[in-house]
């Protein structure tokens, strides 16, 4: 078990997910031999009603398991009115590693603080509170490399005030990152069209270097810049660039649609998806073609890359605006 949070007459405690349906927790005063029986679905529990100064005893088992486990100690501190508030958390996708993640954290400055120890909590249930910095004189500092494997996250800060430290802030959590999948499927469809005519998910396409090509037969500029970026594609993917397009149709119909697609060799949005027309709306096109690059995380890192060359050179541009800025 481990402490999330804690305020003036509360501790948040949290454990690993055993998968369990339901788990049997006890708690009592450190100097009691009795136990006081819980049951919860959740592996989060809040404890109210503590006392400041107070020592005191949690375990916790999973429904039918014989043995409880390692008892938690907490002593409950004496908490004032000062104690800092929650910090704001963002935590976004690196875009360097799909299953890592960054975390831009803020907090209002505490009087006469001279610097800060901020500290971040990986909720599996094993790991301990890790501190990020405790030399930082500003009210904001960015995390990078925060393992994303589907576990929350829990943030706090603590001021520093001439020669000792204040008290713990409030806890920001638990907070989830984004999933690799969650913002593909935002940034364009959950699942898209390949040329075998199965579905691929989104989220596949993570790592690479995505073109978005918003076109359609009926337009005679995108009929002559398809057959080049057709061979630019194909070229840069018989080298083994992890590079991928996808095409937002404007055609007529599904037909159309479907005649133009047969002379493309990428992935598609399927015409009949709502996302088809939602991109349009979202990137704002006004004219076709019009093809930009992405990153993992969705984000637009060229909004006009039919005017650059197609060559080897310009992959690697945005290779390096995807993944290294």
């Amino acid at each position: 078990m481990f402490v999330l949070d804690f305020d003036a007459s509360t501790v948040t405690l949290f454990w690993a997910d055993a998968k369990s349906s339901a788990y049997d927790v006890e708690w009592k005063k450190a100097d009691n031999l009795v136990w006081n029986p819980l049951s919860l679905k959740s592996t989060l529990m809040k404890k109210k009603n503590m006392e400041a100064g107070q020592l005191y005893n949690f375990r916790v088992k999973a429904i039918g398991d014989a043995d409880f486990g390692e008892v938690l100690e907490w002593e409950h501190p004496s908490v004032d009115n000062n104690q800092p508030p929650a910090p704001s958390v963002a935590i976004e996708i690196m875009t360097t590693d799909v299953k890592l993640a960054s975390a831009t954290i803020q907090w209002s400055a505490v009087s006469n603080a001279s610097k800060y120890e901020v500290q971040y909590l990986l909720m599996d249930g094993f790991t301990s509170w890790t501190t990020a910095t405790n030399s930082v004189s500003s009210t904001a500092i960015k995390k990078k490399n925060l393992v994303n494997n589907g576990h929350a996250y829990g943030f706090r800060y603590r001021a520093y005030d001439i020669d000792h430290w204040g008290m713990w802030s409030r806890t920001a959590g638990p907070i989830m990152p984004p999933t690799p999948a969650l913002a593909l499927n935002r940034a364009l469809a959950p699942q898209l069209l390949s040329k075998t005519g199965e579905m691929v998910p989104a989220a596949s396409l993570g790592g690479k270097v995505i073109g978005l090509y918003f076109s359609a037969h009926w337009c005679g500029p995108c009929r002559q810049f398809t057959p080049m970026l057709a061979q630019f594609y194909n070229t840069m993917k018989s080298v083994g660039k992890p590079f991928e397009v996808v095409f937002v149709s404007a055609d007529h119909n599904e037909k159309q649609f479907n005649s133009y697609y047969n002379e493309m060799p990428w992935l598609a949005i399927p015409y009949q998806s709502s996302e088809r027309e939602e991109l349009q709306e979202t990137h704002q096109i006004q004219g076709i073609p019009t093809f930009k690059i992405l990153n993992s995380s969705g984000q637009v890192v060229d909004g006009d890359a039919r005017q650059r060359p197609m060559n080897a050179q310009t992959f690697d541009a945005w290779y390096s605006q995807c993944y290294h800025n």
